[in-house]
């Protein structure tokens, strides 16, 4: 028959109440104790090691829109925790370049949000791996749009075209980017994939901008 919890307790206790068995356990307690606190100090370290090294970085003067183009005067220079900052973030002035998507004041500067040195105007708003194509105002007009909103780029059956029982219209490209606004037209940008559905869509003058919120 084994021997019931409340034998091990007692026999434990008498263990225990030997000298050496006594000062075995305490030796272990000890060593688990100082390896423990050794963990916790290097962790500590390295944390303190991590915050305590900085680089500088520039970061956004004050809120800079999509369109706008970085001159020396939208630029100041932050030291930043190393743990804080990413190999994105630029250690030099990007003047010159044109701010892609909207950049708060205070916050570094990074190249995924800024167009390619040497484009300009509409051309430097436009993702890698897409294409612009300008979406007339049509006799429906457009909503209120600036340079950088998103619109969804719908597809309408025309009135009186019957649509074979399926919606009248679908979008053809989801938060595309609005690079470039006039009376006339509205620039979007879309993947390249979807930009020749687009230019279908358009030829045949069906095409609505719907902007997207929040």
């Amino acid at each position: 028959m084994s021997p019931t919890p409340i034998v091990l307790l007692v026999r434990a206790r008498r263990a225990l109440a030997r000298p050496a068995i006594r000062r075995g356990a305490v030796a272990l307690l000890a060593l688990a104790t100082a390896l423990t606190v050794a963990s916790l100090v290097d962790e500590a370290g390295a944390a303190r090691d991590r915050w305590g090294r900085s680089r500088t970085v520039a970061v956004a003067a004050h809120d800079l829109a999509p369109g706008e183009v970085v001159d020396g005067g939208d630029v100041t220079w932050r030291d930043l925790p190393e743990a804080v900052i990413t190999e994105a973030d630029l250690a030099e002035a990007p003047e010159g370049a044109v701010v892609r998507q909207a950049i708060m004041a205070g916050e570094p500067l990074v190249a995924a949000r800024l167009g390619r040195h040497g484009l300009a105007g509409a051309a430097a708003l436009v993702p890698p791996g897409q294409r612009a194509v300008a979406v007339p105002a049509g006799p429906t007009g457009t909503p209120p749009l600036a340079v950088g909103d998103r619109v969804d780029v719908l597809t309408v059956v025309p009135a009186g075209v019957d649509s074979g029982g399926g919606d009248p219209a679908f979008p053809l490209v989801e938060g595309a980017t609005v690079v470039d606004v006039d009376d006339q037209e509205v620039t979007v940008a879309v993947p390249a994939p979807d930009a020749p559905r687009v230019a279908w869509a358009l030829a045949g003058g069906s095409v609505v901008l719907a902007l997207v919120g929040g």
